[in-house]
């Protein structure tokens, strides 16, 4: 259900980029071109095949937190050494690599090293609860199958992505770890979802710093992903641990010589105050 915005754009990183920092996403369809979407599938689904011993899959046993499908980590180098280039051409191409510069500028990052092949099933419960990533991501997701509400297709809040990231940086910059950031959202802030449905070969690419969350998948269905992110490099969960990292500001934040962590206790927060009734409602999972 994606009527209310435009986020529709061509193969053009300018175009993809200024959607990006307006909605958190974009949206390319047909990027998987029809020529080659039955070679994908059927590859896809031979990957989960245990019998057909593909060598791209480098991990099987990665198990999805809430669902009970199966996710494999895929090496697309591999995967053209035994005569299958496609997902170097479209998950690593330059096109791809030029939406990750301009997403990130002049801070390096790592393009695409973390690719995974979902295959998700009935659920009675959404996929993940409403969150943004603790870690920053520019992720780029294609389906594999026409996809819709009942299989849980993926939901997003277009906009949130710049709350996200104030979130993250107002939690790091008072002392918590990467690892300890409250990143799940409660239900009753979420405003103006949208499901991202779309068809096979269609690609999402979106600022995983916007609220998201994967959907109830309903019987007889499933939600089949190619997913690849990307991440700023030098991105540690605990950077006091690393004595090397004393000359760097993240050092410093984490440590517990940030005043700001021992200035915030009790929600002291100067001449702006909150109550105990208002209080944000958001968790680290952790604290569960």
């Amino acid at each position: 259900m994606i009527n209310n915005y435009d986020f529709k754009c061509k193969k053009n990183s300018k175009e993809i980029i200024e959607c990006i920092k307006k909605f958190g996403i974009a949206y390319v369809p047909n990027y998987i071109e029809e020529k080659d979407l039955s070679l994908v599938k059927k590859i896809f689904y031979e990957c989960f095949d245990k019998n057909q011993n593909r060598k791209m899959v480098t991990y099987r046993h990665y198990k999805h937190p809430t669902n009970p499908g199966e996710q494999l980590l895929i090496d697309t180098k591999i995967a053209e050494e035994e005569g299958y280039p496609e997902f170097e051409n479209y998950l690593k191409s330059n096109f791809l690599y030029e939406v990750c510069e301009y997403f990130y500028g002049k801070n390096k990052f790592t393009f695409n090293n973390n690719i995974r092949f979902t295959n998700l099933i009935e659920s009675k419960n959404p996929i993940l609860p409403w969150h943004f990533d603790r870690t920053q991501a520019l992720k780029f997701w294609i389906y594999v199958e026409d996809a819709d509400r009942s299989c849980g297709a993926l939901e997003y809040c277009p906009g949130t992505h710049w709350e996200g990231k104030y979130r993250s940086a107002y939690d790091v910059l008072t002392g918590k770890t990467i690892d300890k950031i409250r990143n799940d959202i409660p239900n009753h802030r979420i405003q103006n979802p949208i499901t991202l449905e779309g068809k096979a070969g269609d690609l999402f690419i979106f600022d995983a710093d916007g609220f998201h969350r994967g959907g109830v998948i309903e019987k007889n269905k499933k939600r089949s992903v190619i997913r690849a992110d990307s991440y700023p490099l030098n991105e540690e969960k605990n950077w006091t641990k690393n004595i090397k990292n004393i000359f760097k500001i993240n050092w410093w934040i984490s440590s517990k010589l940030n005043l700001s962590r021992l200035l915030n206790q009790n929600g002291y927060l100067g001449t702006r105050t909150i109550s105990e009734k208002m209080r944000d409602e958001s968790k680290s999972r952790d604290d569960y």
